[in-house]
């Protein structure tokens, strides 16, 4: 896939795959392409992986299906699983750089 098409699909959200897992993907590519380290990557997979972690328990599957109020859950429940008020604002951080 192209990396103009990529950036199209992240930033598109009348795209007609809007599986968040893909969404998720295409912006790590994204992110590849634009030659972030390997450890910031490793970081936005880490991130995302415990956000999709969460959605998994809520049955949120699609973009659209997330909102702020959505964010604002994951975020308890990060406090709720025991992560420290750094581990839980580094993922706000990487929820930020997201295009939701």
């Amino acid at each position: 896939m192209e990396i103009s098409t990529v950036k199209q699909r992240i930033k598109n959200p009348l795209c007609l795959d809007t599986y968040l897992e893909t969404w998720i993907e295409g912006f790590l590519f994204d992110r590849k392409a634009q030659n972030v380290t390997k450890g910031t990557l490793n970081f936005y997979r880490a991130q995302f992986s415990l956000f999709l972690k969460f959605c998994d328990t809520q049955l949120l599957t699609k973009i659209e299906q997330i909102e702020p109020g959505t964010i604002l859950q994951y975020l308890v429940w990060l406090e709720n699983d025991g992560h420290n008020p750094g581990g839980i604002n580094a993922s706000y951080c990487a929820l930020r750089a997201f295009p939701f």
